[in-house]
């Protein structure tokens, strides 16, 4: 009896754990969706004003509208640290935080070499946030599949 009332607490914190997980992946899921989309209007924005620019005179990333596109950066960047923020109150989930660990380890070690990229000129700056975003979606594409 105390034995089987054991397994169906555990087998209920299994369930749990189970629901917990696949909420968690679909919200990893819709957010890389929704940031992946965010991430290719910028690109699009870039290729099409380069486009439009290098038809009308030899200019570089300086000329293109900084303002709109320091804008879309930044919500990327705040949708992104939402994120994180989200996944390190995981740590109170011991389960989560015990599978996520690895993949947390190797994406810490893979943002330590963008950060010590010097960025000497604007461009060198916007393309190292560019890295930046591209490596956090990268990370969350690995949570989720």
């Amino acid at each position: 009896n105390k034995q089987d009332e054991l397994l169906l607490k555990a087998y209920a914190k299994i369930i749990k754990a189970i629901k917990h997980s696949n909420t968690f992946k679909n919200d990893c899921l819709k957010e890389y969706e929704e940031l992946n989309e965010l991430y290719l209007s910028l690109a699009n924005l870039i290729s099409s004003k380069k486009n439009n620019q290098s038809l009308n005179s030899n200019s570089n990333l300086n000329d293109i509208n900084e303002e709109e596109i320091n804008q879309m950066l930044n919500v990327l960047i705040q949708r992104i640290d939402k994120i994180k923020t989200k996944i390190e109150n995981l740590k109170n989930l011991n389960f989560f935080y015990d599978i996520l660990q690895a993949t947390l380890i190797q994406f810490e070690l893979n943002l330590a070499r963008i950060y010590v990229l010097k960025a000497k000129t604007k461009e060198d700056s916007f393309n190292k946030s560019l890295i930046w975003i591209k490596e956090h979606l990268e990370w969350l594409k690995m949570i989720y599949a």
